[in-house]
């Protein structure tokens, strides 16, 4: 009897897991996380590889270049991997570092979001959005930018990037299915004092008669409410 009633218990949590989550919901990445960073760590080193590129080919003078060089200076451990839920497929998180009230250094750090590794977009979505996130991390160092304007479109564009704003990767097939709840009808009530209809749910019209709710209009108890039919 306890064995039965145990394996109905596990069933019914089962069953409602399926319900909740989706019984077709992906439970194994297209790309292994292990991959994706060293995956992530390539498309790293080839990006500031083209970056350094361009300013020593740059106008600036040695010294200047020398200087940016300096400034920009990342290595992959800014880069960390986290589930950000299923809209954003990764972040740039700037700290500026103030002395006196002048800056005296910045400091950055790019996360990606683990969840689009459940993408059909998954490498798309490693070299693409590693490009992104490390323009926007040498434009917040180079001038403390973190937006998608003319420094980021600049430095996104060097380091082989679209420049897009916006991404159009493929929804991670672990995502959680959305119940859609039905919405409770609302029925007309009216005040017996001065005729003020309102629109309630029976669960907003309960709540109102239980509490110490008053009619906007007239200030009457509003537990003298009347359904109109």
């Amino acid at each position: 009897m306890f064995t039965f009633f145990i394996f109905l218990l596990y069933y019914n949590i089962n069953e409602n897991n399926k319900r909740k989550f989706g019984a077709n919901m992906k439970k194994t990445p297209y790309v292994a996380e292990s991959t994706a960073k060293r995956m992530c760590n390539k498309v790293f080193a080839e990006a500031m590889t083209s970056w350094e590129t361009a300013v020593r080919n740059s106008q600036f003078s040695k010294e200047k270049q020398d200087e940016i060089l300096a400034k920009t200076k990342l290595t992959t451990d800014c880069i960390t991997w986290r589930k950000m839920g299923f809209r954003a497929a990764g972040a740039t998180i700037g700290n500026t570092q103030r002395k006196d009230g002048k800056v005296v250094g910045r400091k950055v750090n790019i996360e990606m979001n683990i969840n689009y590794l459940y993408s059909k977009d998954a490498k798309i979505f490693v070299n693409n959005t590693t490009r992104h996130e490390l323009a926007h991390a040498l434009a917040f160092l180079y001038d403390g930018s973190l937006d998608h304007k003319n420094t980021w479109k600049f430095v996104a564009k060097i380091l082989g990037d679209d420049a897009e704003r916006c991404h159009d990767y493929a929804v991670p097939e672990n995502k959680p299915e959305r119940t859609v709840t039905k919405r409770a009808s609302r029925i007309k009530h009216v005040c017996p004092c001065c005729g003020t209809v309102v629109m309630l749910t029976p669960l907003m019209a309960e709540r109102i008669k239980a509490g110490n709710h008053r009619c906007s209009k007239c200030n009457c108890n509003a537990k003298h409410l009347k359904v109109v039919a």
